[in-house]
């Protein structure tokens, strides 16, 4: 069914269709199965014999992305850590990212919110851990702009003495906030979606991590904004992969304006095969709004598994050990559950040769400062 409804919008695309529109209703697998595929709620009438309302649903297909405002992340290096990794190293900081206490989450929010009020929805569901650097900033910038925000949180709740970092700002901002366990995820955001729905507002479903084309876009935007600002050939970047979509628009900003670059994404959660199809599905989902050689860009897919240290969340003593060495000796502060794992692999790319002395490489720092505070 999901095949079939993205050949039908690319194809629609492509013929420079601009919406699309059905009906469905309330309660409906349908309904959910459209939410949650970017279809926006248009109009509910209470029409049918049943008691039930029939939901008119439209999704926007036209081929721009519009974002609120902000100034750009601040772009950082450290001689001193330069010369001690041997290389000409440039951090992107958008765990600075001046918003909603900062990181990749907060970028991608600024498309998928902007398109989201454009749509005239009314309220925002989605879902993410305790460490979740994606449901605080939904949380912030919901509160921000007037919208209701149901959190679905695959996490045990903790006591209040371990409301810290990002599930504090997350629970404090939230509308409504659910724990449960990771199987129960669907039903309970489907279940949020079609309480706002009875309740007479327009929801709008954002996926784990802001995976969307939205989400895509907003990478391929950054790397256009950061070669307006780094003159230096770049060789490599290494960003924190977790759901695809920061990686994915990485490779296609690259393939356009730094076709030389080499984008390598290092797993916080995913296994080898997972993270690249995900990646691989982004650039599909947002293929038809560009000009993309999709097999060639996918040959451009560098995902590397090995420094997930038993999984998302989850750290030992070598990893800590060498970010507590990082922060002591350099003043770079990273947090163990995303760009702490990223620059673990950097600096063991560099030990292995895999990155050459003296090459240019920039660090994609995504964020995650909360989470060392947690």
């Amino acid at each position: 069914m999901l095949g079939l409804l993205k050949r039908l919008e690319h194809d629609m695309v492509s013929k420079g269709m601009k919406s699309i529109s059905l009906t469905t209703w309330d309660q409906s697998k349908a309904l959910n199965f459209y939410v949650k595929n970017g279809f926006a709620v248009k109009d509910v009438v209470q029409d049918r014999p049943d008691g039930r309302k029939t939901v008119h649903l439209w999704k926007d297909l036209k081929p721009d992305f519009p974002y609120f405002d902000f100034i750009e992340s601040p772009i950082e290096t450290n001689s001193r850590l330069n010369d001690y990794l041997g290389v000409n190293l440039i951090i992107k900081r958008d765990d600075l990212f001046p918003v909603t206490g900062g990181g990749s989450k907060s970028r991608k929010l600024k498309f998928i919110l902007k398109k989201g009020l454009k749509n005239g929805c009314t309220a925002v569901v989605s879902a993410g851990s305790n460490y979740s650097n994606h449901l605080r900033a939904t949380a912030v910038l919901c509160s921000e702009l007037g919208l209701k925000f149901t959190a679905c949180i695959h996490d045990q709740k903790p006591e209040p003495s371990g409301l810290k970092g990002n599930v504090k700002l997350t629970t404090e901002l939230s509308h409504r906030v659910h724990f449960v366990s990771m199987p129960d995820i669907k039903q309970c955001m489907d279940e949020a979606v079609n309480t706002y729905i009875d309740e007479g507002e327009r929801p709008l479903y954002i996926w784990g991590g802001g995976h969307c084309i939205e989400g895509t876009f907003s990478y391929i935007n950054a790397v256009e904004k950061l070669v307006e600002s780094v003159n230096t050939p770049l060789h490599q970047i290494f960003v924190a992969s977790g759901t695809g979509t920061t990686q994915a628009g990485l490779i296609l900003g690259a393939n356009k304006h730094l076709p030389s670059c080499r984008v390598i994404g290092i797993s916080i959660a995913r296994g080898r095969e997972r993270g690249e199809k995900a990646i691989m599905d982004a650039i599909e989902d947002i293929a038809p709004y560009f000009s993309i050689n999709q097999k060639f860009v996918g040959e451009q897919i560098n995902f590397d598994d090995r420094f997930l240290f038993g999984g998302y969340g989850k750290v030992n003593d070598t990893l800590m050990n060498e970010l507590n060495f990082l922060k002591k000796n350099f003043g770079l502060i990273l947090d163990p559950v995303y760009s702490g794992k990223a620059f673990f692999a950097v600096k063991r790319y560099i030990e292995e040769g895999r990155v050459e002395k003296g090459s240019n490489v920039l660090f994609w720092n995504t964020g995650g400062l909360l989470n060392v505070l947690s």
